[in-house]
């Protein structure tokens, strides 16, 4: 079975991830188990440097999963099993090497772009949540060329949260 690297992340109705501040306490009366089928199935954890530092301000102690952070400058991550400072083409080969089957890529924008970019990418999972912010962090950054995706499933929860998995075309 080949490798899926799949982003997944919570995102308002209007495609923002964070507020203009870049706080994410919007996400806070939203506590529903959204998640738990999609992330019992990855058996890897790769995190931007800026959602791992987050994620650690909120209480994430590491995972029983492997931790991987991106980062060029980071010299410590004390709750991840490793920082990568390389491309994430190079990542993406050794973890297809290692026999990795689903890897959770989370992080922001900049993130799902580099991967998306590298051509890795094959599966986004969204939780769409029904707030609009007007404005904030991007889903994605910029990028070269259009992303073309195929709805695969989706779900719908009574708080108005819609879970949506999409497959790269």
């Amino acid at each position: 079975m080949p490798t899926r690297f799949i982003f997944g992340c919570a995102v308002s109705l209007d495609g923002f991830i964070a507020d203009a501040s870049g706080s994410v306490d919007w996400l806070n009366p939203f506590t529903g188990d959204y998640e738990s089928d999609y992330l019992t199935r990855t058996d890897t954890l790769i995190m931007g440097r800026a959602t791992y530092e987050h994620g650690v301000e909120l209480g994430f102690r590491g995972d029983k999963r492997p931790v991987i952070v991106l980062s060029r400058t980071l010299s410590k991550a004390e709750y991840a099993n490793e920082i990568w400072k390389g491309s994430v083409e190079a990542l993406a080969d050794r973890l297809r090497r290692d026999g990795m089957n689903d890897v959770w890529v989370m992080g922001g924008g900049v993130t799902a772009s580099a991967f998306v970019e590298a051509g890795v990418l094959t599966d986004v999972r969204l939780s769409v949540m029904p707030v609009i912010l007007g404005s904030g962090v991007p889903l994605f950054a910029p990028m070269r060329t259009p992303l073309s995706l195929k709805l695969v499933r989706s779900k719908s929860f009574p708080d108005g949260v819609i879970t949506a998995d999409y497959a790269l075309l």
